[in-house]
């Protein structure tokens, strides 16, 4: 769980550095997929719904991220499954984790910290971070 810790408050501080140079730029604007709605977009297993692709983009950009920072050399989430082919298993994931990390009357359990979270705790590669 400490670990879980450590990943829960870099991925925070990495959505809200993100927000903070959106909000700075006059061209963008900062979002986030708010607790209640990307619960209530997965509930309702509808495979074409673009909120798989966002998981999905979520997921690999962590995976991306992580190979990026270590130059090749530490993923943080090995062989997941394929969002796209399995929502139902994305959904369990993503759920799993809301359940294990007590997110349910979190506000702040915003999609783009969950989702990445949630394959590191369900897919880790045994790696130390």
């Amino acid at each position: 769980m400490r670990r879980l810790s450590k990943l829960a408050c870099s991925a925070v501080a990495l959505v809200a550095s993100a927000s903070i140079a959106g909000a700075q730029s006059s061209a963008s604007t900062a979002m986030a997929v708010e607790r209640d709605r990307w619960i209530e977009a997965v509930n309702q297993l509808d495979p074409t719904d673009g909120v798989w692709s966002y998981i999905s983009g979520l997921v690999s950009g962590a995976m991306t991220g992580a190979l990026a920072a270590t130059g090749g050399e530490t993923s943080l989430i090995c062989d997941p499954h394929v969002p796209f082919e399995d929502v139902e298993l994305t959904r369990q994931v993503l759920f799993d984790f809301m359940d294990v990390a007590d997110l349910w009357n979190v506000d702040g359990a915003i999609l783009e910290v969950v989702a990445p979270l949630a394959f590191i705790s369900a897919y880790p590669c045994g790696t130390a971070i």
